[in-house]
């Protein structure tokens, strides 16, 4: 945990990038499907990869509820709710590009997947934000990923009050397996909270990894990630 010793700051600023919420036709998908999403997403939309600050948010399911438990096993399907979205965070200038993706039938790990249609969402200068997956590197310690973290903050000239590292996740990719952790940052003035979200932390952004999503306060991380 890195924590230094409230302003509640929820107005949308100017800016290049923004979310594009997508209602989705699909089943299931298995637990650990960003892969499989990022390369469907990308035979249709390069950009996803290369544009710098782009990427396609984790799909949110329900951690539990009415005495369901979301499973934990990479290979066991979490089972969608009409109510799913897929959220791609894209440069204002691919809007007209991101609409080729609609109506397309694409197959993520066996499982069938289309994006109904699209909206698009400015992001929002809130002053916490809130990233399920953050890349560490093998062997390094919270606190040597603390570091990291803030150095690469310090980078983009964000000077972090609070920062709190919570669950540890696994990606499985072509190249061997990707260690997470999620992380939530406070306190941050408008133009950080914008500067962050826009550019992300590290490599990875197609699978989720580094991408920024407000939140409307502190709270434990465990309830955060839903």
């Amino acid at each position: 945990m890195y924590w230094q010793e409230d302003n509640d700051n929820t107005q949308s600023l100017d800016n290049e990038m923004v979310d594009i919420v997508c209602s989705i036709n699909c089943r299931s998908l298995p637990v650990d499907h960003a892969n499989a999403l990022a390369e469907a997403l990308i035979e249709h939309a390069a950009w996803l990869k290369s544009d710098t600050g782009a990427g396609v948010h984790p799909i949110s399911i329900q951690e539990a509820g009415n005495g369901w438990m979301r499973p934990e096993g990479a290979d066991e399907l979490l089972h969608l709710s009409r109510r799913t979205k897929l959220i791609l965070r894209a440069p204002r200038s691919r809007l007209e590009e991101a609409q080729e993706i609609t109506g397309k039938e694409l197959d993520v790990a066996g499982n069938a997947f289309s994006i109904q249609k699209m909206e698009m969402r400015e992001l929002q200068a809130m002053e916490t934000l809130f990233s399920r997956y953050n890349i560490v590197e093998d062997g390094n310690s919270e606190e040597d990923f603390l570091k990291l973290v803030f150095q690469a903050l310090k980078d983009m000239d964000i000077s972090p009050r609070k920062m709190l590292p919570g669950k540890g996740r696994v990606i499985r990719t072509s190249d061997g397996e990707l260690h997470t952790s999620s992380l939530m940052i406070a306190e941050l003035k408008p133009e950080e909270s914008i500067g962050l979200q826009t550019r992300g932390i590290g490599e990875h952004q197609h699978l989720g990894c580094g991408l920024f999503v407000p939140h409307k306060g502190i709270r434990e991380v465990h309830d955060l990630e839903v």
